[in-house]
């Protein structure tokens, strides 16, 4: 990738070629999940109990057997 172009996207052409192949993983998972019937949304409910879960996760930190 030219450099002065990959510069509009990101610092470096690695980055941007990154940039590219998530931007493109993201699509692929739309049109996936398109195919299952679409978005669904979730219920608040569910919503604030991923959040505690998540935040108590992240309180415990790094784990080591």
């Amino acid at each position: 990738m030219d450099k002065e172009l990959a510069g509009q996207f990101a610092r470096t052409p690695e980055l941007a070629i990154l940039i590219g192949s998530v931007v493109e993983e993201a699509a692929q998972a739309g049109i996936n999940a398109a195919g299952l019937g679409g978005p669904v949304e979730i219920p608040e409910g569910m919503r604030a109990a991923a959040r505690q879960r998540a935040m108590a996760f992240e309180d415990r930190g790094t784990v080591r057997a």
